[in-house]
C-alpha cells in the first residue's frame, strides 16, 4: 500500500530528529559536555553513561588547571545548543555520588561539585573538599568539606568526609529566597546530607540566568603545604549517579521546539501544495 505524501514527510522529520533530544536524560553522563581550563595531557577523563571518571596521572599540573564536565556545551544557557539547564524560578536539589582514590599521591587537588550561571565559574556555589598528598586536608577544626560562593568560604562540618573519600555532594536552591545550600555526606546514593552551609540569597546577587549543573577537578596551590598544586603521583575521582532530587531540568534545546518548527514546515507545504 503506497502511504500518502503527507504521511512520508512526517515520518521523515521524525526519522531526523536527532537522538540526543528524544532520549537524552541529564543523569547520562554521556549527555554532559567536557570542560578544561586549560587542557593539561596530566588530566584526563572518560565517561560512560553511568559514570565520568576524571584522572591525574604522574606529571606536574600547575595550580588552577581543571578538568571535568557541565551540563551544558556553551558559556551560558543562551548561547548552548545543547545540554541542561535549572530555571531560577523553581525550587531544586541535586546530588552526586563521589569515590576518589590515589596511588603515591603528591600535591594538591580540589574536587567540586556546584551550580553557576556560565562555565566560567562567576556567580556560582559549590560543595568541595581538598586533597594533599591523598588525604583530606585539614583547613579548620572539624573541617570536612567546605562550600564556596563568591570566594566566601564556610565549613560543612559533620560530613563524615574526613574518614573517607566517597559519598555524596549535594546542592539545593530556593526560588523564593535565593538561597544556595550546599551539602556533602559520605555515604554514596544518601538522599539528605550530614552538613551543610546556606548562602542566604546568594542567587539575588546574580544576574537571574539559568544554573548549569558541574563537577570537576582541579591543582590547587595550598600556602607552604602544596604551594605548585599537583605535582605527582596517580588521582581517579569517579562520579555517577547524579540525581535530580527535586525540581525538574531543563533540556536546550527544548523537544518542543522542534515540534513546533516541523509543524511550521508542514503547514507551509501544505500551502505551496495547495496553490500548485
Amino acid at each position: 500500500m503506497k502511504l500518502p505524501r503527507t504521511c512520508l514527510v512526517i515520518a521523515t522529520i521524525v526519522m531526523f530528529i536527532p537522538a540526543e533530544w528524544t532520549a537524552a536524560d541529564i543523569t547520562d553522563f554521556t549527555n554532559w559536555h567536557l570542560l578544561q581550563a586549560p587542557s593539561d595531557p596530566a588530566f584526563t577523563t572518560m565517561a560512560t553513561p553511568a559514570q565520568a571518571t576524571l584522572s591525574a596521572a604522574n606529571s606536574p599540573v600547575n595550580p588552577g588547571t581543571l578538568i571535568g564536565y557541565t551540563s551544558i556545551d556553551g558559556t551560558t544557557a543562551a548561547s548552548s545548543t545543547a545540554g541542561y539547564v535549572f530555571d531560577i524560578d523553581a525550587d531544586f536539589t541535586i546530588a552526586i555520588d563521589f569515590n576518589v582514590s590515589f596511588n603515591a599521591a603528591n600535591g594538591a587537588l580540589v574536587f567540586v561539585f556546584g551550580v553557576g550561571e556560565n562555565r566560567n565559574g562567576s556567580n556560582s556555589a559549590g560543595a568541595l573538599f581538598v586533597t594533599d598528598d591523598g588525604i583530606i586536608f585539614p583547613f579548620i577544626p572539624n573541617y570536612q568539606g567546605v562550600a564556596v560562593s563568591a570566594g566566601v568560604q564556610a565549613p560543612l562540618q559533620d560530613t563524615g568526609l574526613a574518614a573517607t573519600l566517597n559519598g555524596s555532594l549535594f546542592v539545593e536552591y530556593d526560588a523564593t529566597s535565593g538561597d544556595v545550600t550546599l551539602g556533602a555526606s559520605n555515604v554514596p546514593g544518601a538522599g539528605t546530607p550530614a552538613g551543610t552551609t546556606t548562602f542566604a540569597g546568594v542567587q539575588n546577587e546574580w544576574t537571574d540566568k539559568p544554573l548549569l549543573a558541574s563537577f570537576f577537578m582541579r591543582s590547587e596551590a595550598i600556602t607552604i603545604f602544596a604551594p605548585n598544586g599537583w605535582a605527582g603521583g596517580e588521582a581517579t575521582a569517579a562520579f555517577s549517579n547524579f540525581r535530580v532530587l527535586e525540581g525538574q531540568a531543563r533540556a536546550i534545546p527544548e523537544p518542543g521546539s522542534f515540534c513546533l518548527t516541523g509543524l511550521l514546515a508542514l503547514t507551509l507545504l501544505s500551502r505551496h501544495r495547495r496553490r500548485r
